[in-house]
């Protein structure tokens, strides 16, 4: 199955941040902000390194955003206020993107153990 757009997102600026700063993230922490004038979700991501990195959160986004690439379902990248990071959903490409993965085969789960099915109503 497809990564969902968050997923995307936060791995994403997780490999952008190891690859300009050196700093291992062990979460990136998404929110969605107060309108949709700003983006689908908002990465307050270069707060969080300014204080490691002694440098300003705007400049630290600017950094960051500048050398992503295309991500699929994923329309813009914005920087907004000292520094939060806004993401663009693209809004007509994600249904398709899920209609896609429905119908690509994917090889067969490979469980070891036991599977537990439950169900409500005999």
């Amino acid at each position: 199955m497809a990564a969902s757009p968050q997923s995307l997102v936060r791995e994403t600026l997780r490999s952008r941040v190891r690859d300009l700063f050196g700093v291992e993230l062990k979460d990136v922490t998404l929110e969605f902000p107060p309108s949709l004038d700003l983006g689908d979700l908002a990465c307050p991501i270069a707060f969080e390194l300014a204080r490691v990195l002694k440098r300003n959160p705007r400049a630290i986004a600017t950094e960051i955003v500048g050398g992503i690439a295309p991500i699929p379902g994923i329309r813009a990248f914005e920087i907004a206020g000292g520094g939060f990071i806004n993401v663009f959903f693209d809004r007509a490409s994600i249904p398709r993107l899920l209609l896609d993965d429905l119908l690509t085969p994917h090889a067969p789960l490979t469980l070891g153990g036991k599977v537990i099915v439950e169900h409500t109503n005999i």
